[in-house]
């Protein structure tokens, strides 16, 4: 008799802990017993919770929950898709530390220091990002440095990508340093090919 394997709802709702009871302890026994195609399941719905886990959100509304998991069961069925957005979702570097934040909490609210610096990290990996600016200008300079412990951080590909355009391009130096010059207002993101495997640095704000 084949065994029946659990549904994305099932593996969800075990992981987050809203499987209860018999279910939820038939539910662990089934992946304990080494169904491979439900463990390899249960481990991306881990990965995304872990990333989702990062950022202090709200709780989702019962109907948007719902078309989000619709969403992932479209996605499922897409096969390569689906690795890509979780892949996605798993190289996401959490912000650890913003200078402008430290700033405004002591009342200086308002000004833009000529050098702000940005913390990100993802696992063991460190990618800071300094933003300076003269007072008088109105471009700005973003010099960042990444920080592996897999793997050589010379010659990466880092991508400036702005929320509307073309994204600009550098590679690192042999000390993993990389600069962005004549960068104008408006929100960014990096995307760095480390050696662990592309990261992105969110949230990146030039006003």
């Amino acid at each position: 008799m084949e065994t029946r394997h659990l549904t994305l709802d099932e593996i969800a709702a075990l992981l987050d802990g809203r499987l209860a009871g018999s279910d939820r302890n038939a539910a662990e026994a089934h992946l304990a017993g080494g169904c491979a195609p439900c463990r390899a399941e249960a481990d991306e719905v881990r990965l995304a919770l872990r990333a989702l886990a990062r950022y202090d959100l709200e709780p989702l509304p019962r109907a948007v929950a719902e078309r989000a998991l619709e969403a992932i069961r479209a996605l499922r069925a897409g096969g390569r898709l689906a690795r890509k957005v979780g892949e996605a979702l798993e190289r996401v570097a959490a912000l650890v530390f913003d200078s402008g934040a430290e700033t405004a909490r002591v009342g200086v609210r308002g000004a833009v220091a000529p050098i702000r610096q940005l913390v990100y990290e993802w696992e063991e990996d460190r990618f800071t990002l300094h933003i300076r600016r003269e007072p008088e200008e109105s471009e700005y300079e973003i010099m960042g440095r990444v920080f592996s412990t897999v793997g050589e951080v010379a010659d990466v590909e880092v991508q400036l990508k702005p929320a509307s355009g073309r994204a600009r391009k550098t590679r690192t130096e042999a000390t993993g340093q990389f600069v962005f010059e004549g960068v104008r207002r408006g929100r960014y993101t990096v995307r760095i090919d480390s050696p662990g495997g592309d990261v992105t640095l969110p949230g990146i704000e030039l006003p």
